[in-house]
């Protein structure tokens, strides 16, 4: 049975629910229907958003993603892509700010917006560095060790550490930080011209080694421009620089798995994508697909079912464990039919 004809037997049955006077159950039936939907369309908006980021269309990635949080604004991922790419590629500290603590209103447990908030204080100055320390705190519990807390709290002691302990002149309070150099740069960067915006990239990345978006933006440039061991260096860069950060070690899974075609390494960031964020479907169906082409079935079916788990329509995810049931009973068939030579 197709997707249509599916659709079909539903509405059929909606239907007869109602004509047989069933009203609160077919409205139940239709509302969930609606509610899947929604978290359908969220969810594509999502994707799409992600798609264009690495294609180098911010604008159109932050269009896809308020639109996916407005579909579903109770989804923390949706909206933790909204405010990283608030807060990392357009420099926006305060809509940032905000998604972030709408994440935590949520889950007040959540490690990325517990440091993200920590971050932005600590970007704010010495004035709010108690508040940095807070958040930082709070990071820590829900991830004892984390080497992102502890480089930002080293930050933070060489802010409170740093010289000239009086207020400096208003016009030296607000430096070039590299956030607000990028969004600059950003304006200059044509995806038309990809050699024009590799120089251009290179040499931010010269200016301020450490900002690790424009490592993995140069990476998406440098793979336009058919150069795979540049494209590597920039994204390893990425992630070593901001190892929480989900869609850098994304797309250095992806590069590894599908350009160096080294699955093993690949299979390790998308598990760390994991650590960080649990739900994420395309991790979760990329191990999957990992796993069932390399034959462990067992972990592949894991996969898949957390993916339904969290998307019971998921098409991928369903597929795939219809076919290997199918396949299991074909091989259990075909070992129950065993000819015999019979010798008198």
């Amino acid at each position: 049975m197709n997707y249509t004809d599916t659709m079909l037997a539903f509405f059929s049955d909606t239907e007869a629910l109602a004509a047989t006077g069933n009203l609160e159950e077919a409205s139940d039936k239709l509302n969930e229907l609606l509610q899947q939907q929604k978290m359908v369309k969220a969810r594509a908006l999502n994707d799409t958003g992600v798609i264009a980021y690495r294609q180098g269309d911010r604008e159109l990635a932050l269009e896809h993603y308020q639109e996916a949080v407005t579909l579903a604004p109770e989804e923390t991922t949706f909206r933790k892509n909204l405010a990283d790419l608030l807060y990392f590629a357009f420099g926006d500290k305060e809509a940032a700010l905000s998604h972030y603590r709408q994440i935590l209103a949520v889950n007040p447990e959540d490690f990325d917006a517990c440091l993200a908030i920590g971050r932005i204080c600590a970007d704010l100055g010495r004035h709010f560095l108690n508040e940095a320390t807070e958040f930082f705190t709070l990071a820590e519990k829900n991830s004892p060790g984390n080497p992102a807390v502890t480089a930002e709290r080293q930050r933070l002691t060489d802010l409170d550490t740093a010289p000239d302990n009086q207020a400096p002149p208003i016009e030296d309070t607000i430096p070039d930080t590299p956030e607000t150099a990028y969004q600059r740069l950003e304006k200059t960067i044509s995806p038309d011209r990809p050699a024009e915006a590799e120089a251009v990239l290179r040499d931010f990345c010269e200016q301020f080694p450490d900002y690790a978006l424009a490592w993995n933006d140069l990476g998406v440039v440098y793979f336009n421009l058919k150069q795979p061991q540049e494209t590597l260096r920039c994204y390893r860069k990425a992630v070593e620089l901001a190892p929480q950060n989900i869609t850098f070690r994304k797309n250095l899974a992806d590069f590894l798995l599908v350009i160096v075609e080294d699955p093993q390494e690949a299979m390790l960031h998308y598990n760390e994508v994991l650590k960080i964020a649990p739900k994420d479907i395309e991790s979760l169906l990329m191990i999957g697909r990992l796993c069932r082409e390399n034959g462990v079935e067992k972990d592949a079916e894991t996969f898949f079912n957390l993916v339904l788990d969290i998307e019971p329509w998921n098409l991928e995810a369903d597929q795939a464990l219809r076919e290997m049931r199918e396949s299991d009973q074909q091989l259990s068939n075909s070992s129950g039919n065993v000819d015999f030579d019979s010798s008198e």
